[in-house]
């Protein structure tokens, strides 16, 4: 098993207006084991390899969707999202500081600006690219189709080849792309060059601020 240790990086807090230091991070199984001077500890079970990131100068931002977390009670809401022990290793590491208003609405990564993508503990991407197999929706998969936003303004399609494809206001190809999927999170990376996120929710999907569910 490999853990993985981020250096001195700052984390963005989601869940209030509290400053942001740089700390260390390691994730164990999964899972967010320790926020703080860390890189300083022993790690209890040597049979353990740990995989370092230098954080210095990028941030860690949680991935959460606004849109989402709307839906949960306020006294609950970023309770498992943010970067605190306990909860899922789910965030980005960017090279560049990171408002609140960003995470939660629409975080749109550069590739310069990506040092990594963090999916359930595992480094899937870096700025080099992949680093491990993430899929698209294979044929026959309940959300390959169109997405629509409760608007209409949006319709993002999601094909079996991994590309997404999206009318804007009637402007058809106005963005598109490659797209993977993780669990019930998706990666894009737009053919201008932008890397984004969504989340899938029940029938749901959660993607820039946009509530989109699949059109009939």
């Amino acid at each position: 098993m490999t853990d993985l240790l981020l250096t001195e990086v700052t984390v963005l807090t989601v869940s209030s207006t509290s400053s942001s230091i740089p700390a260390d991070v390691r994730v164990t199984d999964g899972r967010i084991a320790a926020v703080g001077g860390v890189q300083r500890q022993p790690t209890a079970r040597p049979t353990r390899t740990t995989r370092t990131i230098d954080g210095r100068g990028a941030t860690v931002v949680p991935l959460v969707q606004g849109t989402l977390e709307q839906l949960v009670p306020a006294a609950e809401r970023f309770r498992d999202k943010e970067i605190a022990v306990g909860n899922e290793a789910c965030f980005v590491v960017v090279d560049r500081p990171v408002t609140q208003r960003e995470a939660l609405g629409a975080l749109i990564v550069r590739p310069a600006d990506l040092r990594a993508v963090v999916l359930d503990g595992e480094v899937v991407v870096t700025r080099g690219g992949a680093e491990v197999f993430l899929e698209p929706l294979p044929e026959g998969d309940a959300r390959l189709g169109i997405w629509i936003d409760r608007t209409g303004y949006l319709h993002q399609e999601l094909d079996g080849r991994g590309r997404y494809d999206e009318t804007r206001a009637g402007r058809r190809h106005a963005w598109e792309g490659q797209y993977w999927v993780r669990g019930n999170r998706v990666v894009y990376l737009d053919d201008t060059g932008f890397w984004a996120f969504g989340e899938f929710s029940d029938a749901e999907l959660h993607h820039a601020g946009y509530v989109m569910s699949l059109g009939e």
